[in-house]
C-alpha cells in the first residue's frame, strides 16, 4: 500500500527559525526547484516497467553513472550533456550476477556492490563486478563478503577510502556485522540502561541489542574486517569529505516524536570507536552522555537517504565543503556546510532543492561539477536528475553557514586539532602500559571528540595500570572519562574509593555538563558492577538524594533515574510535583515513566496520584504515536502492585480509557458504496469541488480521518496511532491519484516493516507480525492496534510460514464515504499539498 511505503517517519517539528514564507498555488513553480543560482535538469526517466525503480548511484573513471534497480538490474549511464535532453542520455543494463544494490563504489576498474536481497539465487553482501576481457563490459560478479540482513534495515552503503585502499560498509540495525578481526569499538558495549526498557509500541527492532547498525572496515577483497563505528538505527550512506573524515546520516523513529528520548535524523561524523547510542524503544541514548557523541547537525523528520560531500562539485563556497543529504520522504536535498568546531565540525542542515521526489542517492560527477540524483525507491517511478551550478542569483542566495566560514588561521588549528585526535585513535587496539601517559591529559579535553578518542583508547588497556589513579585525578571530565573507560571495562579494585573519587566532588558547583558526566558515571557503575554491596549502593543513594531535585531539567532527569534504579523513596514526591505542575509536558511523561518503575516509597495518595495522571494521560495523549509507551509504563506500574495494594485500588485497575475525543467520533457508519481508485480521483477532482478546498473542508475530512479508522493506525499532525507511517506530510509527496491507489489498493505494495507473515500451527492459520522471540517461541500479534492480541507460538509446532501478501490495511476503508465526504477527507490528507505546513521549519522548503 503507497501510504504505508511511501512515507517514512515525520511527526512534529523540531524546532527551527522561520526564514521562508510559502507561495500561494497560483504562484507556485511547478516540478524539481532549488536556490538562486542552482537549476535541476532530468537526466534520464527510467521506465518502472523494464527498469525499474533506482536507489543507488556511483560514477566510474569515465564519467559514466552506474545505477542500480532496488530489486533488478545495474544500469551504466551516458548522461547528456549540461543543458542536454534526457533523450540525449544513453543507458544499458548490466547483466551480471549481482543487482538489487543499495551501495555502489567504482575503485579503479572494479564496480562494488552491496547486494540487500531477499532472494535466495542472490544472496545479500558485497559483490565485485569486474570487466575480465577488457573490453570496457562488465562481465563477472564474485560474492566477496556475505552479509546476514535485508530489507529496508538491512545491508546499505560501500564507500571506497579516500586512498582507495580499501571499503567501508554499513548497515541498519536488522542486520548482523560480518565476522571482523579487529574492532576500533572496544567490545564492552551494552544496553546500559538504568531502568526496564519501554518497547517500541510498532514493534520495530524489539528484541535486537546494542549495538545496533554498524559500519565496517575491509580490504578490496571483502577481507581482513574491522569494526569502525556502532550504535546506529538505520544508517544509510557513507561520504568523505576533502580532509578524509567520515560522516554518515541516522535516521529517527515517527513514534517517538513528542517524547523526552525522540532523536531527530542526523548528521553524524563517524570516528574511530564511536557508539552513536541507539538503543531500542525508549532507551535511545541523550547526546550528553560521555560514552556518545553529539551530531554535526540535526534535520527535521524525515527519511534521510544517500548523502554525499560536494568535494570536485563546480559550486561555490561553502558548497564545495559541505555534506549534501537527501532527505527521502520529503523529497529534498540539504546541503550542510561543515564549519570546524574543534576536531570535529558542525553545520546547518538547509534546503538546496525541494520538489525532487524521493530522493535515495547523490554523487559529484566531477566531469561536469554536477551533483546527480537517482528518485525512486519501493518500486516508484524513478528519475535520474542533476543540479547544476549556473552563477545565476549567486550573490543573493548564500547558506547561513557561509556568515562563519573559517578564516585560514581557523582551518590550520581546525587541522591542528583533528590531528591530535587521529594521533589518539591510532591507539584504538591493545596497548602497553606505556600508551597511558599519552593518553591521561587528553581526558581532560574540553573538545568532546578528543576526550572520547581517549577515553576509548585508555578502556583498551589494563586498567589495573591506572585504576587508583582515576581515583584521585583532580580534573572531574578527566576522572569521569577514565572511570566511565574503568566501568565499561572491569569492575573497581576498591567499590568504596571508586565511589568516594565521585561523591567527594562539589555536586552544585559543577558546570550543567560536569554534572552529567558525574552522573553518568555513577550510573554506569550501577548498572554494570557487581561487587558493589548494598551498604555502597545505599550510601550513593543518599547522596544523590541530598542533590534531588535540580533545577536543571536534564541533570534532574538522569537524578530521578538514579534514584529509581536504587530504590530510593526520595524519588516520588518530586516526581509527583513534576506531574502536577507541567501534567501535558515532555516532562510529565518522563517523570510518569520514571515513577512506573519505582518501587518504594510509595503511598496510596502518591499511587492515587499517578493513576489519575494516566487517565488524564488517556485524553490529552490518547492520540498521539507514542501513547502505547504511556499505556505500557501504566502497566508496569500497576504490575508492581503488592497484593493488598490491588484490593485496595480494585476499582482502579482497569485498562485506562481511550481518548474521550477519538471515541465519540468513532461512530457506526452505513455502507455507500465500494470505491476504485479512478471513482476516488473523479470524486476529489470534480468541478464542483473546485474552490471549496476550505477549512471547513478540512476540519470535516479530519473528521472523517479518525470516524472510518484511518487514526486507528495513522498519525496526522501528531493525532492518530503508529501502527502504520506518520501521514503529516502525504499532501505534498503524492498525487491524488497516488493516495487514491494506496487506499483503494493497499495489497499492491507492502513495505518491510508493515508486511505480516502467514503462520500454519495444527491446522491453523495465523496471520501477523512476529513482536517477540525467544530460543523456544516466537509471539505473534494479530492485530496491532491492540498489543494483547499476540499468540504465543511454540517454535517446534509451526508447520510452515511464509509472508502474507495481504496488507494490514483493509481495502475498505472509503465504503461509507460519499463523494463530499471524499472530497472533504482528501482535503485533510492534502492540507500541505500547496501551502506551507505549521509543523515545517523554514529552513527546509519554500
Amino acid at each position: 500500500m503507497l501510504i504505508a511505503t511511501l512515507l517514512a517517519a515525520v511527526g512534529a517539528a523540531v524546532l527551527f527559525a522561520l526564514r521562508a514564507t510559502p507561495t500561494s498555488k497560483s504562484d507556485r513553480a511547478e516540478g524539481p526547484q532549488a536556490i538562486a543560482g542552482f537549476r535541476v535538469e532530468l537526466v534520464y526517466s527510467p521506465s518502472l516497467a523494464k527498469e525499474g525503480s533506482w536507489v543507488s548511484l556511483a560514477v566510474d573513471s569515465k564519467g559514466r553513472l552506474i545505477a542500480s534497480d532496488q530489486y533488478g538490474l545495474l544500469y551504466r549511464i551516458t548522461p547528456s550533456p549540461l543543458g542536454g535532453k534526457p533523450e540525449q542520455t544513453a543507458v544499458e543494463p548490466i547483466r551480471v550476477g549481482a543487482g538489487a544494490a543499495q551501495g555502489l563504489a567504482v575503485v579503479g576498474d572494479d564496480l562494488y556492490v552491496m547486494v540487500n536481497s531477499q532472494a535466495a539465487a542472490l544472496p545479500s553482501g558485497l559483490y565485485r563486478v569486474s570487466d575480465s576481457n577488457g573490453d570496457d563490459q562488465y562481465d563477472d560478479a564474485k560474492l566477496l563478503l556475505r552479509i546476514e540482513g535485508s530489507g529496508e534495515h538491512g545491508p546499505h552503503a560501500v564507500v571506497a577510502s579516500p586512498d582507495g585502499k580499501s571499503l567501508y560498509l554499513s548497515a541498519g540495525n536488522y542486520t548482523r556485522s560480518p565476522r571482523f578481526k579487529g574492532s576500533r569499538v572496544p567490545a564492552g558495549w551494552g544496553e546500559d540502561q538504568l531502568l526496564p526498557r519501554l518497547d517500541d509500541p510498532a514493534a520495530q527492532a524489539n528484541g535486537i541489542p546494542a549495538p545496533g547498525g554498524w559500519i565496517v572496515k575491509c580490504d578490496l577483497d571483502g577481507e581482513n574486517c574491522e569494526l569502525i563505528s556502532v550504535g546506529y538505527r538505520n544508517i544509510y550512506d557513507l561520504a568523505f569529505n576533502a580532509d578524509g573524515e567520515l560522516f554518515t546520516s541516522d535516521s529517527d523513529l515517527d513514534v517517538d516524536v513528542g517524547t523526552p528520548w525522540y532523536r531527530p535524523p542526523s548528521l553524524l561524523h563517524v570516528t574511530s570507536g564511536a557508539d552513536y547510542g541507539w538503543r531500542g524503544g525508549d532507551g535511545i541514548w541523550p547526546t550528553y552522555y560521555q560514552d556518545t557523541l553529539p551530531p554535526v547537525a540535526v534535520m527535521p523528520p524525515g527519511s534521510p537517504a544517500g548523502i554525499v560531500a560536494g568535494t570536485g562539485a563546480n559550486f561555490p563556497e561553502p558548497y564545495r565543503d559541505a555534506i549534501f543529504i537527501a532527505d527521502w520522504s520529503r523529497g529534498a536535498i540539504y546541503a550542510a556546510p561543515l564549519e570546524p568546531n574543534g576536531s570535529s565540525y558542525r553545520s546547518d542542515c538547509e534546503p538546496i532543492a525541494w520538489d525532487v521526489g524521493g530522493v535515495t542517492d547523490l554523487v559529484v560527477r566531477p566531469q561536469d561539477g554536477s551533483l546527480y540524483f537517482t528518485v525512486g525507491g519501493r518500486q516508484i517511478q524513478s528519475g535520474l536528475y542533476r543540479l547544476v551550478w549556473d552563477g545565476d542569483g549567486a550573490e543573493k542566495q548564500q547558506p547561513a553557514s557561509a556568515e562563519r566560514a573559517p578564516t585560514p588561521v581557523d582551518a590550520a588549528t581546525a587541522a591542528e586539532q583533528r590531528s591530535q585526535r587521529q594521533k589518539l585513535e591510532e591507539l584504538h587496539g591493545d596497548l602497553a602500559e606505556t600508551a597511558i601517559e599519552s593518553i591521561w591529559p587528553a581526558l581532560a579535553s574540553l573538545d568532546r571528540f578528543v576526550r572520547y578518542a581517549a577515553m576509548t583508547a585508555l578502556e583498551r588497556t589494563d586498567t589495573k595500570g591506572w585504576q587508583t589513579r582515576a581515583y584521585s585525578e583532580p580534573n572531574t571530565r578527566a576522572r569521569c572519562a577514565a572511570l566511565t573507560a574503568l566501568a565499561r571495562r572491569s569492575q573497581p579494585a576498591y567499590p568504596a574509593k571508586w565511589a568516594d573519587s565521585l561523591l567527594e566532588l562539589p555536586f552544585a558547583t559543577l558546570t550543567a555538563e560536569e554534572q552529567l558526566e558525574v552522573l553518568r558515571t555513577i550510573s554506569l557503575g550501577v548498572t554494570r558492577f557487581t561487587n558493589l554491596d548494598d551498604a555502597q549502593r545505599t550510601r550513593i543513594a543518599a547522596a544523590i538524594a541530598g542533590w534531588f531535585p535540580s533545577p536543571r531539567a536534564q541533570v534532574n532527569g538522569e537524578l530521578a533515574k538514579l534514584l529509581v534504579r536504587l530504590e530510593s523513596p526520595a524519588a516520588i514526591e518530586p516526581l509527583l510535583k513534576e506531574l502536577a505542575d507541567e501534567p501535558n509536558s515532555v516532562q510529565a511523561i518522563q517523570a510518569a515513566v520514571q515513577l512506573s518503575a519505582a518501587s518504594a516509597g510509595w503511598t496510596p495518595e502518591g499511587r492515587t496520584k499517578l493513576l489519575d495522571w494516566f487517565d488524564a494521560a488517556a485524553n490529552f495523549f490518547g492520540k498521539r504515536a507514542f501513547y502505547p509507551y504511556l499505556a505500557a509504563a501504566r502497566s508496569r506500574f500497576v504490575g508492581g502492585f503488592g497484593s493488598e495494594d490491588r484490593k485496595d485500588f480494585a476499582e482502579r485497575l482497569a485498562q485506562p480509557k481511550v481518548a474521550e475525543e477519538a471515541a465519540s467520533e468513532r461512530q457506526e457508519r452505513k455502507f455507500a458504496k465500494h470505491w476504485t481508485t479512478d471513482e476516488v480521483v473523479a470524486a476529489v477532482e470534480a468541478p464542483d469541488k473546485a474552490g471549496q478546498d476550505t477549512e471547513a473542508a478540512r476540519i470535516r475530512g479530519r473528521q472523517l480521518f479518525v470516524a472510518v479508522g484511518c487514526a486507528d493506525c495513522h498519525a496526522m499532525r501528531g493525532e492518530g496511532a503508529s501502527v502504520g507511517p506518520d501521514l503529516t506530510n502525504v499532501g505534498r509527496r503524492y498525487s491524488v491519484r497516488d493516495l487514491a491507489r494506496a487506499i483503494t489498493q493497499p495489497d499492491d505494495e507492502i513495505p518491510d516493516l508493515y508486511r505480516q507473515t502467514t503462520f500454519v500451527v495444527d491446522g491453523r492459520t495465523i496471520t501477523g507480525r512476529p513482536t517477540n522471540m525467544t530460543a523456544t517461541t516466537i509471539s505473534v500479534t494479530t492485530d496491532m492496534r491492540d498489543p494483547a492480541s499476540a499468540v504465543k507460538l511454540e517454535r517446534g509446532a509451526i508447520e510452515s510460514e511464509s509472508v502474507s501478501t495481504t496488507s494490514a490495511m483493509p481495502a475498505n476503508l472509503l465504503d461509507t464515504l460519499s463523494p463530499d465526504d471524499m472530497a472533504d477527507l482528501f482535503s485533510y490528507l492534502r492540507a500541505d499539498a500547496d501551502a506551507g505546513s505549521g509543523e515545517r521549519p523554514a529552513t527546509t522548503l519554500p
